[in-house]
This record gives C-alpha cells, sequence and structure tokens, in this order.
C-alpha cells in the first residue's frame, strides 16, 4: 500500500473491477509506464478518475522528470481490475488519484496550472 492513498480492496470495493479509469501509456511501447515514487522502488502505476487530470500528468512528467522527456505519454482509458491486476503481475503497485488528490499536487506544481486551466498552449 502506498501512504494517504487507500488500499486497493478499499478501491475495489467502492468502484468495483470494471469501473473506468485512465492511465498513462508510453504510446511508442504501447506500455503502462510506472512512475518512481519515495515509497517503492519499482515505481507505481498512476490510475486517475478524470481524463484531463491524467493528460496533464503525463504533461508534468515529460516536462519535469528526466525518465519521461522526450518520451510520448497519452492517457488511455482502462478498467480498474485490469491494471491492478497487471501491475501485481509485475511485481508492482497501483494507486488511484482523485480529483481532489490530483488538484492538491498539480498546485504543488504552480508553474504547471496555466496548462491545466488551458491557459497556454503546449
Amino acid at each position: 500500500m502506498i501512504s494517504g492513498l487507500p488500499s486497493e480492496q478499499t478501491i475495489l470495493s467502492e468502484l468495483g473491477r470494471d469501473a473506468d479509469i485512465w492511465l498513462i501509456l508510453n504510446e511508442d511501447k504501447k506500455t503502462a509506464i510506472f512512475v518512481p515514487d519515495k515509497d517503492t522502488v519499482k515505481g507505481v502505476i498512476w490510475m486517475f478518475l478524470g481524463q484531463k487530470d491524467c493528460e496533464h500528468f503525463a504533461h508534468m512528467l515529460t516536462q519535469m522528470h528526466p525518465q519521461f522527456k522526450g518520451v510520448n505519454l497519452v492517457a488511455r482509458e482502462g478498467k480498474l481490475g485490469i491494471v491492478y491486476d497487471y501491475a501485481r503481475e509485475k511485481g508492482r503497485q497501483a494507486a488511484l488519484i482523485t480529483p481532489e488528490a490530483a488538484l492538491t499536487l498539480f498546485r504543488e506544481y504552480e508553474e504547471f496550472l496555466p496548462h491545466y486551466y488551458g491557459i497556454e498552449s503546449d
């Protein structure tokens, strides 16, 4: 479990395995990306309830994280249970980021807020 986020069991019991989520893929490799995290060594699949939040986080990663600079990251819809299964199969974790948690995170990086609100072009 990732600190500060609900457990997989809690999320699945509330939303169900067939819930629609958004995740970030490396479009060239057609694979989900694992975002480095302070609580895990292997990285985490970040899932979002909203497409806009997912797209903005992908944009932030390509701008801020050396591992993702120049990588074609895209938001794609998926099923909650399938993503959890995939992460487990890879020996990693997945985290569902609520809209409130996403906005809190995005406000920490205020230099990217114009992009989030559609005020500037890429």
